[in-house]
């Protein structure tokens, strides 16, 4: 079994690897999306204009126009390769480091898990802000990362999660309420930075109080 491991990588890494896998695109079409994404995500959406895109790209105002219709078919295209490509494979990653692993007590499984997840939202929270904002107003959008996600958690999850019911270190409920209550709770770390962006509770802080809640609510 892996190492359990609570870094997390960059999501732009992902973003970008995708882009570069993208054959149907063309160059100057990878450093409009690469340029959007980084915009949308700085600036939001309504604050962002199509000469911003162009003048980070560094291409003509024109060209953006010429290869998408306006600004909203933009955006669907920054996000396609988001949720087809990075988001898979940021998730992949998660199984990798953090779920084919054998964890000794709940304690351990817990904390590795939040930090990671926590970590990444740190990270990664201009694009995840961004990729939910949208995904509110698409359900397409919506259906594709349910469907992602869904397949992540039946898998590795499971494997984890039935280890430590085996040995009776976790609750015996279904994998659906186990993991709606760890993904609700880790969730509320990206709401509360929603809320109160100046909040100065150091990270390692917000782990170690996630991990008591969630110890507490999941002891067999």
């Amino acid at each position: 079994m892996a190492t359990a491991n609570e870094e997390s990588t960059n999501f732009l890494e992902f973003y970008t690897a995708a882009l570069q896998d993208n054959t149907t695109i063309t160059p100057k079409q990878r450093q409009i999306l690469a340029a959007g994404l980084e915009l949308f995500s700085e600036r939001g959406f309504d604050n962002t204009s199509s000469a911003d895109i162009a003048e980070r790209a560094g291409v003509a105002e024109g060209t953006v126009y010429k290869r998408f219709k306006n600004k909203t078919e933009l955006m669907l295209a920054v996000l396609t390769p988001l949720i087809s490509s990075a988001f898979p494979a940021a998730a992949n990653e998660f199984e990798t480091k953090t779920l084919t692993v054998t964890y000794p007590d709940l304690h351990s499984f817990l904390t590795t898990i939040v930090a990671n997840r926590l970590k990444f939202i740190q990270t990664n929270f201009r694009e995840i802000k961004i990729l939910v904002g949208q995904l509110l107003y698409n359900r397409e959008f919506g259906d594709q990362i349910k469907t992602i996600f869904a397949k992540s958690i039946n898998t590795e999850t499971n494997a984890a999660v039935k280890d430590l019911q085996a040995r009776h270190l976790i609750v015996d409920w279904p994998l659906s309420y186990i993991v709606g209550f760890m993904v609700t709770t880790v969730f509320a770390y990206f709401s509360k930075i929603i809320l109160n962006p100046d909040s100065e509770i150091p990270l390692q802080k917000e782990i170690d109080y996630t991990v008591k809640f969630l110890e507490k609510g999941l002891q067999p």
